[in-house]
């Protein structure tokens, strides 16, 4: 079974107090905490309805008859009474403090739970954010607009992370873009979720919730009414027509090629694809497979090019021991080796000192002739600054017996209107071999699960795509490309 949010954050708080309730000290069994009718729960250190904290640094556990004992209190106004008990606790706590490994309590929760007072002005700062960057924001915002009359500035309510969290949860939105009821970072559109919850967050709403949270410490909990009782349904219908708006990166800059320097060898791989390329590297910068590999075309065709170094490296490597690191009649000490690559010689540039491997592809062009044949031609960032530097348009529209059909480039985005592939998609990596990386434009780029992977060819003859164009606030148009 998988396991709920609630049983991680207990397991956590288990190991952190080692197993022991801090205002006890009975032990706490795997049953009695994990079991069908457990005795021990969750206990917030200063109660909820009075700081609105429901994070872990205001949790521990606690046997549940202790804690209804402690009500609507802090420990030490349900304790430092009592002598002996306070004496005890504190020790207790001393005894779970963080320890040099990481386990254990931290020192913060353990001032909390010493602390006589709830701090002035903190439960506010649950539910506002007071951060720099937002309190500049929201002077910004409100010189923008003015009331009717012009008289003042329109009030700007910063909403901490913590209160839009609390509230998303509280309201049942969690899981509206996931099937589990947990929040998904997955899914873009998840920061309207939260702009929605923010926008529904309004001053009265510390009451609101310290009713609710008297409710749960007084074991009658009530629901918490969401703005409107079918806020959630709303919300799935709009979410499932939201267009995310994605960044396009057509601006010329960035690394122009990759930092290694290479010398360039006649070695070519049967197939004629390849050339092996050298590059000098440390010893200990090396990879595993770098150090074992065999350069031979017959094996991987890369490797350290020394046959007599790359014996010494594989021993050291075997063995562990950096006295194998020696070479010669003379025992010099290798420290860097020379190392071959075999690299497509076509994404090989011509540098001052050698040869640099191409970065990243900056677009690509797709062309169609008369009898439905596609081609395209791959542009690398360093042939678009090199094409712009020349006062050349980057993206050529002219090609002998073919018309132009569109460019794409990272960050564009464009709409497959039948089939699996139906909706719309974002363009991420293009490769040199005409593969184009592409990922739903809900979806995060970097989400493997969900990129498709198709080629050049394939998406103008089978999908029949359009290019189109999405503005910042989800409007789609033609692209005029």
């Amino acid at each position: 079974m998988r396991p709920t949010r609630e049983d991680i954050q207990k397991w956590i708080l288990w190991k952190e107090c080692n197993h022991r309730c801090p205002y006890t000290g009975k032990h706490i069994g795997f049953d009695s905490l994990f079991g069908p009718n457990p005795s021990f729960e969750i206990e917030h250190i200063w109660p909820r309805s009075r700081c609105f904290d429901d994070s872990m640094a205001n949790k521990t556990l606690c046997i549940s008859s202790e804690n209804r004992r402690k009500g609507n209190r802090t420990p030490y106004e349900y304790l430092h009474a009592d002598v002996d008990r306070w004496f005890h606790l504190k020790k207790r706590l001393e005894d779970m403090r963080e320890r040099s490994d990481g386990t254990g309590m931290k020192h913060a929760k353990i001032r909390r739970f010493m602390q006589k007072d709830i701090p002035d002005n903190f439960t506010n700062r649950q539910l506002t954010d007071t951060s720099y960057a937002a309190r500049e924001a929201g002077e910004a915002l409100s010189r923008l607009w003015s009331d009717k009359e012009n008289r003042e500035r329109v009030r700007v309510q910063p909403v901490s992370g913590r209160a839009t969290s609390l509230m998303r949860r509280l309201w049942g939105m969690d899981g509206i873009l996931t099937v589990s009821e947990t929040k998904t970072r997955d899914d873009h559109r998840h920061h309207a979720v939260d702009a929605l919850v923010v926008a529904c967050i309004h001053p009265g709403v510390s009451q609101v919730l310290a009713s609710y949270w008297q409710g749960v410490e007084k074991y009658s909990k009530t629901p918490l009414n969401p703005p409107w009782q079918s806020i959630r349904q709303d919300a799935e219908a709009h979410l499932y027509r939201v267009v995310v708006s994605h960044r396009t990166q057509r601006k010329v800059s960035g690394a122009l090629h990759e930092e290694s320097i290479y010398g360039r060898t006649d070695n070519v791989s049967p197939d004629g694809k390849y050339t092996q390329f050298v590059r000098r590297k440390a010893v200990d910068e090396l990879t595993a497979g770098e150090r074992q590999s065999d350069p031979s075309w017959e094996e991987k065709g890369e490797g350290i090019r020394d046959p007599a170094i790359r014996e010494a490296v594989a021993r050291s490597l075997e063995s562990k021991n950096s006295s194998h690191l020696l070479v010669g009649e003379r025992q010099n000490p290798i420290r860097r080796v020379r190392l071959l690559k075999k690299r497509d010689a076509s994404l090989m540039r011509k540098a001052t000192t050698g040869y640099v491997e191409v970065g990243e592809n900056h677009h690509v062009a797709i062309y169609r002739n008369s009898k439905g044949k596609v081609e395209y031609e791959i542009v690398s960032l360093l042939e678009a600054a090199t094409r712009l530097r020349k006062h050349q348009p980057v993206v050529k529209r002219d090609r002998d017996g073919f018309t132009f059909v569109n460019s794409l480039a990272k960050g564009e985005a464009i709409q497959i209107d039948d089939g699996i592939y139906e909706g719309i998609w974002i363009v991420g990596q293009t490769w040199a071999n005409g593969q184009v990386q592409l990922a739903r434009h809900t979806v995060s780029i970097k989400d493997n699960r969900n990129r498709w992977l198709p080629t050049v060819s394939s998406l103008v003859s089978k999908h029949h795509f359009s290019k189109i164009s999405v503005d910042p606030i989800g409007r789609i148009r033609r692209a005029n490309d």
